[in-house]
């Protein structure tokens, strides 16, 4: 009803917290009465509401240890413990989602959990913990049965590097480690090793883990038979083991369980994303380049922030934020580099919606992805969903176009958008019918792994297209916090393994023009850059806020550059020009600038002797349409009658004529730049900022 109401999707973990708050913030007084009980009966909460609230595993929690066990873990008050975990919701609310810590979140423990004793049935707020027995390994509380000598961790190597573990010997390992011993043996195998997730209780066995990337004698990963040859494979040697028929592969009937062994993570690449994390200074700068998809160390740190990679504690972790549309583009990009894959970046799909909605059809210029489009290819295409039109969603998905299986699967965690809705699939039919006739493919939601939480949809979408790309099906796991914080870190360690950091904390920082679409090297995505032939750039740094720009979109000479250099930064927007609108008002036009100024700016910029991107679109028309639109609204700033005086100086002072080409030089290049010229010899300002003048927008006048 709230979803009608508002016209939108509320995700179940909004509910969620919101009865949180609610019941967190309402004064219970359990004052109802029951037919058969009468008035106000006695009331008991069981603990397990409580462990249901919390996303933790039940065997993460910290245990008590028999020979140092205190007074304190054997009683509870009930009435703080609660009002503990009411202030935890509540500043929830505030917390989730920031760098903020919660105040009045703790480490949770068998000791820490306590049942709701109503007042009627209990003698005071405190009451004896029998949860913490619970807690306790099972051979403490059986003195009769021999323990193993090794140390738990070693229990569990042992057993897993066995090439034949009986079951009997897994069920006694999870009797150690105070796990499940349910299900198959495989099913047992699987759960021990999630433990190895957990590097600071089990050191060793991580740290193995980590640098074999598998269990010995062990396969993880189901490799589907059309998946093409060893040598094509992403993991020839987990094929080449797949094919032997390894009885311990933790693939099941119903498809592959999650395992970190499907995932390993390279310590060389962990250390070099720390270094880019803390190394890169300009967030501006692009760390990632996949064809169309780029990426920037914002994008990175919501994959997985720095506090992740310095192994704090987990009370001073922030909360992990939602992956940016950029980063999902650029990983899927690059599971598909070199493999029969095709990716379509999330925005692709609103180019189209767009064209629909404007003209009724997709333009030729936003097909132009799909051209010599292989009948056979497989297209990954994540969209951002759950919004009221494609510009705004708040969900990932994934759409898998197989042209070889003719049907189209659909990868969503949270199990709300099983389909493209018909809208949808009206403009892919339009998007791929010089390729495909979509209206005879099947539709398919595969079986798949699941979230229960609301901001990791975005790594599933990474996962999953890594799991079509090598051929794997998939169970139904629902993944765990900790799991998902793992496929984090694999996919950020993963995503950088090819950056060559020395280069990149070297290199200069991105020049400020680009920001306002005017530097003169500004690349122009998959068509290289302005300006392509000069190879050697020349840089210039403002000494107040240490930003970069070239020397030429700064208007500074190389010479220039060893001295003192302000882009301008300093000064407030609008600009203030006093000195070249006093010129204007005392001698007009013509006091600004006469016609052999007009010459020496024309015959400097063909001659590039001042490099402009404007020059360059000019002289290279189809270089970039998109960017010569962004430039038009800057040509002028002057009043309507001045425009036309200043339009026949112009005129005059290069003998210009009526033709397109004459009037797009007029208005696109000169104008402009006699512009920036007078503000640079009047008020002492730099091209760039004087750029910033044409972009704030006011009237010379």
């Amino acid at each position: 009803m709230m979803e009608d109401h508002m016209e939108t999707n509320i995700h179940h973990n909004t509910i969620r917290k919101a009865f949180f708050h609610f019941s967190a913030m309402t004064n219970y007084s359990y004052n109802f009465s029951c037919n058969r009980c009468g008035h106000n009966p006695p009331v008991l909460i069981a603990d397990a509401n409580w462990k249901v609230a919390f996303d933790l595993p039940v065997n993460l929690l910290k245990r008590p240890s028999a020979e140092n066990i205190q007074a304190s873990d054997l009683s509870v008050n009930i009435t703080d413990q609660w009002e503990q975990l009411e202030k935890q919701l509540i500043a929830a609310g505030f917390c989730d989602g920031t760098r903020s810590k919660n105040p009045f979140c703790k480490e949770l423990g068998y000791s820490a959990f306590a049942a709701w004793v109503g007042e009627a049935c209990r003698a005071g707020p405190v009451l004896p913990k029998t949860e913490v027995l619970k807690g306790l390994s099972k051979h403490f509380n059986n003195p009769g049965k021999i323990t193993p000598s090794l140390p738990l961790e070693d229990v569990l190597f042992r057993v897993l590097d066995s090439k034949k573990p009986q079951k009997a010997e897994l069920v006694a390992a999870c009797t150690e480690l105070g796990v499940s011993a349910e299900g198959s043996q495989s099913d047992i195998l699987n759960r021990l090793e999630e433990l190895l997730l957990y590097k600071d209780i089990y050191p060793k066995m991580f740290t193995k883990l980590q640098k074999t990337g598998e269990k010995p004698e062990e396969i993880q990963a189901e490799v589907s038979d059309d998946a093409g040859s060893d040598s094509d494979h992403p993991f020839p040697d987990k094929v080449a083991k797949a094919k032997d028929g390894n009885e311990h592969s933790a693939k099941t009937q119903a498809g592959q369980q999650f395992s970190v062994t499907l995932f390993p993570i390279v310590a060389e690449n962990e250390e070099k994303l720390l270094r880019l994390h803390k190394g890169v200074k300009n967030t501006k700068q692009t760390l990632l380049e996949f064809e169309l998809c780029h990426a920037k160390l914002p994008d990175l740190q919501t994959l997985l922030p720095l506090e992740y990679l310095e192994h704090q504690k987990k009370e001073d972790l922030p909360a992990l934020p939602w992956l940016t549309d950029d980063i999902v583009n650029c990983r899927i990009s690059q599971l598909v580099d070199g493999q029969k894959f095709k990716v379509l970046p999330t925005f692709e799909f609103v180019c189209w919606w767009r064209d629909i909605k404007t003209t009724g059809s997709i333009t030729s210029r936003n097909k132009k992805i799909l051209q010599d489009l292989h009948p056979d290819t497989v297209i990954l295409f994540p969209r951002i969903v759950g919004g009221k039109t494609p510009e705004s969603g708040n969900h990932f998905i994934l759409w898998v176009i197989d042209g070889v299986l003719k049907q189209i699967r659909v990868y969503d965690s949270l199990q709300l958008y099983p389909s493209p809705n018909d809208w949808e699939m009206d403009i892919l039919r339009q998007a791929f019918q010089e390729t495909w006739d979509l209206a005879a493919w099947d539709v398919q939601y595969p079986q798949q792994w699941h979230q229960k939480d609301s901001q990791n949809c975005g790594v599933f979408v990474c996962t999953m297209a890594e799991m079509e790309v090598r051929g794997i099906k998939l169970g139904q796991d629902t993944l765990s916090g900790p799991q998902l914080q793992f496929l984090r870190r694999y996919h950020a360690t993963s995503i950088i393994c090819d950056v060559m950091v020395e280069e990149v904390l070297k290199s200069r920082q991105e020049c400020m023009a680009a920001d306002i679409n005017v530097c003169v090297f500004q690349k122009l995505g998959t068509r290289g850059s302005l300006y392509p032939e000069v190879k050697n750039l020349h840089w210039v740094q403002c000494e107040s806020c240490k930003g970069w720009l070239h020397t030429d979109c700064a208007g500074v000479s190389d010479k220039a550059t060893r001295g003192h250099f302000t882009c301008g930064c300093r000064r407030k927007l609008p600009l203030n020009v006093d000195r070249t609108l006093h010129i204007l008002h005392q001698e007009g036009i013509d006091g600004l600038i006469d016609n052999n100024e007009i010459k020496k700016i024309y015959e400097a910029l063909h001659a590039d002797e001042q490099k402009s991107s404007r020059m360059y679109l000019w002289k290279h028309p189809a270089t970039s349409l998109r960017l010569k639109q962004r430039l038009k609204p800057k040509f002028c700033h002057f009043s309507d009658e001045n425009t036309i005086k200043m339009t026949a100086k112009i005129k005059a002072a290069l003998n210009l004529g009526s033709e397109i080409q004459d009037l797009n030089l007029m208005f696109d290049v000169m104008m402009p730049e006699i512009i920036i010229n007078i503000l640079q010899k009047n008020d002492q300002v730099s091209r760039y900022m004087a750029e910033m003048f044409l972009a704030s927008g006011p009237i010379l006048d």
